[in-house]
């Protein structure tokens, strides 16, 4: 609470100390449920009579109203002036707060998690599934427009009591809560959402929620059991920003009549602490414990049929075992000590009769949960001191003798408490429980409520995490012949879609062919072969090389590089990639991609996608003769189909799948397919197309696989950052300038452009992007040569582009490059 806050509470305090507690409805500020609901700014507007707020149970006169009209009048200015807090401070909700959220889902969407379960380890068509978790998406939240159940219209109650130490339970605070459903869309953000309908991606974390539970509320009404209790509930509400959803009363439960809300009924009903073992000296309204079914029947009577009642309170305080029995011996010494006082001991009701009774009253009780209840030291302790104060108040027909010995039994308890409270607190024998109870729509047999009767309650189990499956047995793709100029995406051999966008293209005859011709006339096959086996690279590590072109005379040199990755998660893998190094390299390699029959394969992409334009992007080339496992993940993600990678395999030592197609649910559970390369077909990877390299060991036949990969873009704005961002890494290193000149140079849609005319790209002028780059780099640009920042940026210096006397833009390649 606020300082503001706080010294406006003082301030009420102060001013209606004179005032005896009031149990009539009242209402200070306009607080209203909506633009044309009842406000309580006015007697009688919450449905009281005006009668009553002269019949308050003080015997105060109509100069006392008048007195209490104008501190009403003050309160209401300063609620006036009170900031509001920001979403995000508002509170987490409690563990039982959200037992309370999970219960509304799961009676709202009942069939969510049995359709879930139903389906979990089964696809569309019943085929047994490849993982016994997998669920696909069903259930999983639409984020555009998430689905959440409403509480609706609610009637937030707590009694005096409630409040207190000895009758509260862990529930926590009801204002903040609310105020977190009524802001809960915000408080999850834009582009995000709710948990799942079937609320498996839900579990208890401490001091934090794993996903906010897909819960909201229409308005409510909040009675509290004195005028400065509401009062203080009402700063609560000016704080969380919900005092204008509401409205407050100051009532006792057992005085509701059908004016009381002006004939209205709620949509839910939550009430704390309304059934507790209360003294009359805490309480004067506190009734008997057997009347309880009394105030059950007050609540039942302002529920709307097939709305729900939960309650909230605390168990009998049982006998337990080990070191929390302390408690119930402090208890014990309490009841003795107030009987000789004349006030004699009650007891909480059991979950179990509530749920008798409210079945009696025709609700269908759907939960009853308990909640074990951990006790501190400074909470044993502290009724500790309350009996300490009873027995110095004890008349004096007790015996001193007594009173010493009751003493002397509190410091030994007071000892004990210490020593099974030094590791924190215990449990101690007592439970708090919730109760959720539906009233039928309909007293008819067929039109009752379809969930499940509960009359045993049963303790609360924290909710855990979902164990996702990330390491499923493998299962078929569909594998239909393809051809040239064909394009199929991938599919599961049971006739499932593939949520990624992943697809197997027909290669030229010649593709293969050309490209490892070209890589081994360049001398980089026998290099990969003797870096992998001979003279592997440390993970993490970088070299550089030096090649001359094939296609002309030995007049254009250019750079490659060979990374060797770090091992993702213990992969095991000696994988090495090589990379052209410089604009020289790109445009070379572009050559045998013309000479391969590669404008085929874009031709075939951009028919069927409808693109405007692509453009290639040079190859690289990955070595590999062992890896354990691979590193699952994907090359792009919001491109909008406008970026990939295409895979097309070199070599292959082995006859085991090279290349592993993975699908990934919202839960995290995966399902796992494989791909034999074939000389036949080149892999398309796009946007969340996971996959992997497959394991393998080809060690021993001294084998090493080979894989071209080829980047792909159809460049426009929503693709460009995609692209660029890939991997500052390499050649261009995120050159956004260069990567835009290529825009749409190798494949139109009119058919104007392809890489065997290929006139290359737009005019372009390299700028370093660094400072005092030729100081930078070294005397003789060493540093051009090393993976550091100066090769990465200063991009004229290093020479990492051609420039455009050299490049000739508008001519076509062959004359400026040769094949």
């Amino acid at each position: 609470m606020t300082n503001k806050a706080t010294a406006i509470l003082l301030l009420l305090s102060c001013s209606s100390s004179s005032l005896p507690v009031s149990n009539a409805a009242r209402s200070i500020a306009p607080v209203a449920l909506s633009g044309d609901a009842e406000q309580c700014t006015t007697p009688g507007s919450c449905g009281a009579h005006e009668d009553e707020y002269d019949d308050d149970d003080s015997g105060d006169s109509d100069d006392d109203d008048e007195e209490e009209d104008g501190m009403n009048h003050r309160f209401q200015k300063h609620l006036s002036h009170i900031d509001p807090y920001d979403h995000d401070e508002i509170p987490f909700p409690t563990t039982m707060q959200r037992h309370v959220e999970r219960t509304l889902v799961a009676s709202t969407f009942p069939n969510a998690l049995p359709t879930m379960l139903a389906k979990a380890g089964n696809y569309s068509d019943g085929t047994p599934a490849g993982s016994s978790q997998w669920v696909g998406d069903e259930g999983a939240q639409n984020i555009e427009s998430p689905t959440y159940a409403s509480f609706g219209s609610v009637l937030d109650i707590s009694s005096l009591s409630s409040l207190t130490w000895s009758g509260g339970t862990e529930f926590g605070d009801a204002i903040p809560w609310m105020a977190s459903l009524f802001h809960r869309r915000d408080i999850i953000g834009e582009g995000d959402s709710p948990c799942r309908v079937d609320l498996l991606d839900d579990y208890d974390v401490e001091d934090d929620v794993a996903c906010y539970v897909g819960a909201s509320i229409d308005n409510y009404v909040t009675v509290r059991g004195s005028e400065q209790v509401k009062n203080s509930e009402m700063i609560q509400a000016a704080e969380y920003d919900i005092l204008d959803k509401g409205e407050f009363l100051a009532k006792s439960v057992i005085h509701f009549n059908e004016e009381t809300f002006g004939g209205r009924k709620f949509d839910t009903i939550v009430a704390k602490g309304v059934l507790a073992n209360v003294d009359e000296y805490v309480d004067s309204t506190a009734m008997p414990m057997y009347d309880q079914d009394l105030i059950l029947e007050k609540l039942v009577g302002c529920l709307k049929p097939g709305g729900t009642l939960y309650l909230i309170g605390s168990e009998p305080l049982q006998e337990v075992k080990g070191p929390g029995g302390v408690y119930k011996d402090v208890m014990d010494i309490f009841d003795s000590v107030k009987s000789l006082s004349k006030v004699y001991p009650k007891r909480n009701l059991p979950a179990s009769w509530i749920n008798r009774n409210l079945a009696r009253q025709g609700l269908n009780v759907h939960t009853s949960t308990l909640f074990p209840t951990y006790h501190s030291y400074e909470d044993m302790t502290t009724t500790i001191s309350e009996v300490y104060d009873w027995l110095s108040g004890l008349p004096d027909t007790v015996p001193g003798a007594v009173k010493k010995t009751y003493g002397e039994m509190l410091d030994k308890l007071e000892a004990r408490v210490e020593e099974v409270t030094a590791n924190g607190p215990v449990f101690a024998g007592e439970h708090d429980y919730i109760i959720a109870a539906q009233l039928p729509l309909s007293s008819s047999a067929k039109e009752k409520s379809i969930l499940p009767m509960v009359d045993t309650p049963t303790m609360y189990e924290p909710k855990t995490h979902y164990k996702k499956d990330i390491n499923p047995k493998v299962e078929e793709l569909d594998t239909s012949p393809i051809g040239p100029g064909t394009m199929l995406e991938h599919r599961w051999a049971n006739g499932d879609t593939y949520d990624g966008f992943s697809a197997r293209i027909g290669i030229p005859d010649k593709l293969v062919s050309v490209l490892t011709e070209y890589v081994k006339d360049l001398g980089l096959w026998d290099l990969m072969i003797d870096t992998v086996y001979n003279k592997p690279m440390e993970p993490d590590s970088t070299r550089f090389y030096e090649f001359t072109s094939p296609y002309g005379n030995g007049e254009r040199n250019f750079t490659w590089s060979a990374k060797r990755p770090d091992n993702f998660k213990g992969s095991d893998s000696d994988m090495h990639w090589f990379d052209i190094g410089d604009e020289a390299a790109h445009e070379d390699s572009l050559r045998a991609l013309a000479k391969g029959g590669f404008d085929e394969v874009l031709n075939t992409i951009g028919t069927y996608l409808g693109s405007k334009q692509l453009v290639s992007f040079s190859i690289g080339l990955l070595a590999v003769t062992k890896a354990g496992k691979g590193h699952v993940h994907v090359d792009f993600q919001q491109s909008k189909r406008r970026a990939f990678n295409f895979l097309v395999n070199l070599e292959t030592p082995g006859d085991e799948p090279e290349l592993t197609v993975v699908e990934e649910d919202c839960l995290g559970n995966r399902r796992r397919g494989q791909v034999k390369y074939a000389p036949t077909f080149g892999v398309l990877n796009g946007d969340d197309g996971m996959h992997a390299t497959n394991e393998c060991n080809h060690r021993a036949s001294k084998g090493v696989r080979i894989t071209a990969s080829i980047f792909i873009s159809e460049l426009e704005e929503e693709s460009l950052d995609q692209v660029a961002d890939h991997d500052n890494y390499y050649f261009p290193f995120g050159n956004m300038d260069w990567i835009w000149a290529q825009r749409g140079r190798h494949w139109s849609k009119d058919g104007s452009v392809s890489l065997v005319s290929d006139k290359g790209r737009v005019p372009f002028e390299a700028k370093d992007d660094l400072e005092g780059c030729e100081e930078r780099v070294g005397e003789k640009k060493e540093k051009c040569v090393q993976n550091t920042i100066e090769r990465k940026r200063c991009y004229k210096t290093c020479g990492t582009f051609v420039t455009d006397d050299k490049y000739r833009p508008g001519e076509e390649r062959q004359k400026v490059f040769g094949w």
